[in-house]
């Protein structure tokens, strides 16, 4: 998670992040960030 520049906000948009000095290819999404029914707290659990 990080704070972007508004013109780069747009979901979908690509942009370049530095992680500890190595680059990476980022994808803005919206929140949430992993679905709820596989693997957080909706998912069935036996």
């Amino acid at each position: 998670m990080a704070y972007v520049k508004p013109q780069y906000a747009e979901e979908g948009t690509e942009i370049a992040i530095l992680i500890r000095e190595k680059g990476y290819t980022a994808k803005i999404s919206n929140f949430p960030l992993f679905d709820e029914i596989k693997y957080g707290w909706k998912r069935k659990t036996s």
